[in-house]
């Protein structure tokens, strides 16, 4: 025994540290290389997981989004819901004498294209729309299209003060603001662009015009903790704060898209795309 002990002794004497170290290093080098290879094959598997997990919520949102807006299984997206008026039309044109022949709104809601100053403010993002100035804001006849009611306007953290001159040059009265925190779908905050902070929320003024219009604080709060949608896409909830103003009112939206359209409301703006049997009627905006 002690033979062979010394004879691995000297053999191990005369190979070389050297050949020593490139064996260790070569083997080394090999289970990196097994790390990677089950490091990536892992990641191109959970990778091909998510996408399919990505694929299935938005097949069941879009299922949801068209049962909320009156959507049939087998009618198409672009289609708009039963009983509602989109109108495509640039809002600055728009004769608003065709809509206030049929009476006034009792809810109007705005997410106006406010225009953003500064050499960079949007910080390198795109935005998906045209940007409107204060001016042309300023001249929409909002104030016309309500005797009493409710008025909804969403305003950025830069034209806040500007929005509250609006909506007394509107003849309004301030009475409360909602605000939406974003969150994503690990529901934390979900933080985004701002000039001096990241902002996690927007604000929405509420105005009425008119004592008898007020919202039911039973039915509303303000505070609405929804999770971030596309660019310049509100909250679905803000609809259910607005329809309880007036259970059985009218209801208008300005500014709005495709995504907008919703059963019972007139909808106008220059993104709004679908068809409606209801549009060519204009006794609809009277039923």
């Amino acid at each position: 025994m002690m033979c062979r002990l010394s004879c691995c002794a000297q053999i191990e004497k005369r190979i070389p540290r050297s050949a020593l170290h490139l064996k260790s290093s070569a083997i080394h080098i090999l289970i990196i290389a097994l790390r990677q290879t089950h490091t990536h094959i892992w990641m191109v598997t959970h990778a091909t997981a998510v996408l399919d997990d990505i694929a299935a919520s938005r097949a069941r949102l879009t299922t949801n989004l068209n049962t909320l807006r009156g959507l049939d299984s087998e009618q198409k997206f672009d289609e708009a819901p039963a009983s509602c008026v989109p109108i495509h039309t640039d809002v600055q044109s728009y004769d608003w004498s065709l809509m206030l022949a049929h009476g006034g709104m009792d809810v109007v809601m705005m997410d106006p294209p406010w225009s953003l100053a500064g050499a960079n403010p949007t910080r390198g993002v795109t935005l998906g729309y045209s940007q409107m100035s204060d001016t042309s804001v300023l001249q929409i006849p909002i104030g016309s299209l309500q005797t009493s009611g409710i008025l909804l306007v969403w305003v950025i953290n830069a034209k806040y003060k500007l929005c509250l001159d609006m909506i007394e040059h509107w003849g309004y009265e301030v009475i409360d603001e909602l605000v939406w925190v974003k969150t994503t779908k690990y529901r934390r905050l979900a933080k985004s662009h701002g000039y001096y902070l990241q902002h996690a929320k927007e604000v929405c003024i509420v105005a009425r015009k008119g004592r008898q219009s007020s919202l039911h604080s039973a039915f509303c709060q303000d505070l609405l903790l929804s999770s971030r949608r596309g660019q310049s896409q509100k909250p679905e909830e803000i609809y259910t704060v607005a329809e309880s103003c007036h259970c059985t009112g009218r209801y208008l939206e300005v500014f709005g898209r495709r995504n907008n359209l919703r059963t019972f409301w007139i909808t106008i703006g220059n993104e709004v795309v679908g068809t409606c049997a209801s549009v060519k009627q204009p006794a609809a905006m009277t039923d």
